[in-house]
């Protein structure tokens, strides 16, 4: 079977299953109800059977209508849900990004990163992987990945590095004796290119 029928005929579908009734569906998606009858009837003749048994109780759906109706609310989801990508894409707000990310921050910091990231844009998709510096930097310049975590000397000429700053803290068993403050040799913050 090729699917010769379109998006708006599918919708009328969908309502008429939702309310059972053809008026009604005509009334919800502010069509007359004759339309709707035209829409469900070359919607039959596209799939080649019946869809609903009429009667003066309203409509009543055929095996095969219960089926079709199944098929049919997962493609109008996956249209509603391109709806929304596209809104998102446009706004800036979705899509896909792909980091890179040097072992010893993947599985520590990358993980809060990216869900601050995913909280401002719910409708984006993240992907990470961890290599090493300087493969992130020549996979970043090739274009396979979006953007990269690295060290500052794995920069490649290619790219262009922005610095940020990650504070880490120093972390001692409270028994430890210092002989006064820790030096600042132990406490610094860590700069990620």
């Amino acid at each position: 079977m090729k699917l010769r029928h379109n998006l708006r005929q599918l919708q009328i579908f969908q309502e008429v299953v939702r309310t059972g009734s053809l008026s009604q569906a005509a009334r919800r998606l502010g069509l007359t109800q004759p339309a709707v009858s035209t829409a469900i009837a070359n919607l039959e003749s596209d799939v080649g059977f019946l869809l609903f048994r009429r009667n003066h109780y309203g409509t009543q759906l055929t095996p095969e209508a219960v089926h079709l109706a199944e098929g049919v609310d997962k493609v109008l989801a996956s249209v509603g849900h391109l709806d929304e990508l596209t809104d998102g894409l446009r706004d800036g707000h979705a899509g896909k990004l792909t980091v890179a990310s040097m072992p010893g921050l993947s599985p520590t910091v990358m993980p809060r990163v990216m869900s601050r990231y995913l909280a401002d844009f719910p409708r984006s998709r993240l992907s990470l992987q961890t290599f090493s510096s300087r493969k992130i930097a020549e996979w970043v310049a090739e274009g396979q990945f979006d953007l990269g975590v690295i060290e500052a000397d794995a920069a490649v000429e290619e790219l262009v590095l922005e610095e940020y700053q990650l504070c880490m803290a120093l972390a001692v068993p409270a028994h430890r004796i210092w002989p006064g403050k820790p030096s600042s040799r132990w406490i610094s913050t860590i700069r990620v290119p």
